[in-house]
């Protein structure tokens, strides 16, 4: 019995023990909490626009992943989180009413007993292109962006420290500026921004050109109307004169004190060269008018035009400066070769035209008289000739033409013959030129480029004395073609 008794202890210890084991280990098995206690000790700034960075400082941010750091204004707004460290939160702002905030990490959140104050005012304005990028003092830019805001008494806009004068909002949202380059700067490069009620926004960078020299006026055909551009001595003056769709040929009478042009639809129209009188139709139906070109001496304007209905005939017409009947001149048969005429001069009793496809340079008399000579064509080198110039002083005529889209600038003799490359073929400076127009007094030849983009059109010059320097006068022309030289 004494035996039996010393064995049961023995097994009620055993079992003990196992027990107490048992117990032990389970306490050390229980997982440690070692999550950091989430709290928020403050954020700045206390108030805010949508998209401004609000900083929250506090502890138990998550910093491995960012993106688990949950942030709410008022407590249904959610925020994006741009960067966490422990310590610190970095939130973009969104739009929302006045109110606490609240950070949720992991099972925890904690709210501020401090109020966030929403400012409604837009976010800083953002400039997103600025066309053209470079230009004169006095030149028109255009500045694209977003958060300019409806108030054009609340934006300046400012070249370097120099403040631009009456910008203009447009656009269907207000996204785009219109300025001209104000005075007092010098060429080079400047810096745009753009200040609305004290926020101001990213800058642009624009290159002001040096103001060329001995430039006459000259006038345009854009694809809405006539245009005028004249450079001072520190400026650069674009102005719209009249209002017109797609004029055709311009010439410029100064001393009779009238703009000429045509259109598609067959008019001929002038208006006062000072952009205030009314649009004068003086003839209407002559066809297609292609080009013109004046002559005062005989009291008469020439007109290139072709039959619009089936293209079967082109023309060379005449009629006087104020009206009458039309005479005409030249019939080029259009089923015997394709000519389509392009530009048209005249110098006292010959007429000079180009023929694009048929690739001749023309001449003509100013009654009709005369049969109409070949004085260059594929054979000596041209290729598409547009503009024409006439050099009367020296007997010379200068042909624009073009090659792929790239221009060469060629001259030769009034009468034929002698024909060399002026300008070598130029991909940067001779772009789709157009036209050609001559200053004897300043010794420069013009043209004009059409890149085929309604933001890229450009007047160009480039010298006769053989140094050959090409620039632009003016740019961001709509459909450049036509232009003329106010020479007097």
């Amino acid at each position: 019995m004494k035996k039996l008794n010393d064995i049961s202890m023995k097994v009620f210890a055993l079992v003990l023990l196992a027990g107490t084991l048992f117990i032990s280990c389970s306490k050390d098995d229980d997982p440690v909490d070692t999550t950091p206690q989430l709290t928020v000790t403050s954020f700045s700034p206390a108030t805010a626009r949508e998209n401004d960075t609000v900083t929250i400082t506090g502890t138990g941010f998550n910093a491995t992943n960012y993106t688990l750091n949950m942030v709410k204004f008022t407590t249904n707004r959610s925020a994006i989180v741009t960067s966490a460290t422990e310590t610190e939160l970095k939130v973009l702002a969104p739009d929302c009413n006045n109110g606490p905030i609240t950070v949720t990490v992991g099972e925890q959140s904690v709210t501020t007993t401090q109020n966030f104050t929403f400012n409604t005012d837009l976010p800083d304005p953002k400039l997103l292109s600025v066309v053209p990028e470079s230009g004169y003092v006095g030149s028109e830019v255009n500045i694209t962006g977003e958060n300019f805001g409806a108030d054009i008494s609340a934006i300046t806009v400012y070249f370097n420290d120099v403040e631009a004068t009456e910008p203009e909002l447009g656009g269907a949202s207000n996204n785009t500026i219109n300025v001209n380059v104000p005075e007092g700067l010098e060429p080079g490069e400047v810096t745009i921004k753009v200040v609305r009620g004290g926020y101001e926004s990213n800058t642009w960078t624009y290159t002001v050109l040096e103001i060329p020299t001995s430039v006459k006026i000259v006038y345009w055909t854009s694809a809405d109307g006539i245009y005028k551009g004249e450079i001072n001595s520190d400026r650069v003056d674009i102005s719209q004169l009249y209002s017109s769709i797609d004029p055709q040929g311009i010439e410029v009478d100064t001393e009779g004190g009238y703009i000429y042009w045509g259109n598609p639809s067959g008019k001929i129209l002038r208006a006062a060269i000072g952009g205030t009188g009314e649009i004068q139709t003086l003839y209407d139906g002559v066809g297609y008018v292609v080009d013109i070109a004046v002559d005062r001496s005989l009291d008469k304007i020439f007109i290139l035009c072709y039959d619009a209905e089936t293209y079967a005939y082109e023309w060379i017409k005449s009629a006087a400066l104020d009206g009458g009947s039309i005479e005409t001149l030249y019939t080029l048969d259009q089923s015997i070769e394709e000519t389509w005429v392009w530009s048209i001069k005249i110098l006292q009793d010959d007429i000079y035209w180009t023929e694009e496809n048929s690739k001749h340079v023309m001449k003509g008399s100013v009654n009709g008289s005369s049969e109409a000579v070949v004085l260059f064509d594929a054979d000596d080198g041209l290729n598409d000739p547009k503009g024409i110039a006439i050099d009367e002083e020296n007997n010379k005529i200068y042909i624009v033409d073009t090659n792929n889209s790239i221009g060469t600038i060629f001259s030769g003799s009034l009468n034929g013959g002698d024909l060399t490359t002026f300008v070598e073929a130029d991909s940067e400076n001779l772009i789709n030129p157009n036209d050609a127009e001559i200053d004897l007094e300043n010794n420069y030849l013009f043209w004009m480029n059409n890149t085929n983009s309604s933001t890229d059109g450009k007047v160009m010059r480039v010298t006769l004395d053989g140094s050959n320097v090409m620039e632009p006068l003016f740019g961001e022309i709509d459909k450049p073609f036509f232009f003329d030289l106010d020479i007097h």
